[in-house]
């Protein structure tokens, strides 16, 4: 196995935002627990640019049963105001959606929390939250 060049970007999960170069941004949650409790999975304050992204919701699945899952909804607030309520699927199998996507645009300086409760509580089923975006006007 090769070692990690100096130069390359290494991928990182958490509450934050990552930018890479001046252009592009994202935000992996990392996998959370279903749970009936809300969870914050998402917190941060964007930088200097606009950022026009999109943020999707994947619900509780079990990767070693694909059948099994539940119920998750995921709130997105900007400066403490709910901008929208997400909700995904993936009980019944091929009947449920996995997923649930949003387009956004967060302003310059916007405090971002992203939180995920779903209708079980379960450790074998996992949710996560992306955000992915380009970023337009840092100086």
């Amino acid at each position: 196995m090769e070692p990690v060049q100096p130069g390359a970007s290494v991928v990182q999960t958490g509450l934050g935002i990552r930018y890479v170069g001046p252009d592009y941004c994202y935000a992996y949650s990392g996998s959370y627990q279903a749970s009936n409790t809300s969870q914050t999975v998402l917190d941060f304050t964007s930088g200097s640019g606009t950022i026009f992204g999109k943020i999707e919701l994947y619900a509780a699945a079990k990767f070693v049963s694909p059948g099994d899952g539940g119920q998750t909804t995921c709130q997105v607030a900007f400066n403490g105001e709910v901008i929208t309520v997400m909700k995904a699927a993936t009980e019944g199998g091929a009947h449920g959606f996995g997923d649930a996507k949003c387009n956004v645009v967060i302003p310059p300086q916007t405090d971002v929390v992203i939180q995920v409760d779903s209708n079980e509580d379960t450790a074998l089923e996992l949710v996560h939250v992306i955000l992915t975006g380009r970023v337009y006007g840092t100086e």
